[in-house]
């Protein structure tokens, strides 16, 4: 069974996800429909290259069927500029499928992946 570490700050028993592998993206896009086998989770966005002043956000949505979509309260990553591996997205899928969507504001490109603990 898992829970919270308050120590570490993420699930003291979890498996490990990669929604989104690492790639230059230079437009609005999502990770496509994936099935959610977990109820919570602790994704993190590490950037590792920025061009041309770019600005993303990252957030997580659900769906029933795959086809119509619901930001996940929460999930978001605000806005990323700089290059950093702190952006924390969390929380809870309620419906069989979910996804990672990025939504370019400004710029020409943002490198970065999404990875973390599910339960």
């Amino acid at each position: 069974m898992s829970s919270w570490d308050t120590t570490r700050n993420t699930f003291s028993t979890s498996q490990t996800r990669t929604p989104v592998a690492s790639a230059t993206r230079t437009a609005t896009g999502n990770s496509g429909t994936l099935n959610a086998s977990f109820v919570a989770f602790d994704f993190l966005v590490t950037s590792t290259a920025v061009v041309g002043a770019g600005t993303f956000t990252i957030t997580v949505e659900e769906s029933s069927d795959g086809t119509t979509w619901t930001a996940i309260s929460g999930a978001d990553s605000g806005a990323i500029s700089t290059v950093q591996a702190a952006a924390r997205v969390r929380g809870l899928v309620t419906r069989p499928y979910y996804r990672v969507v990025w939504t370019k504001a400004s710029g020409t490109s943002l490198t970065f992946s999404v990875s973390g603990p599910v339960k």
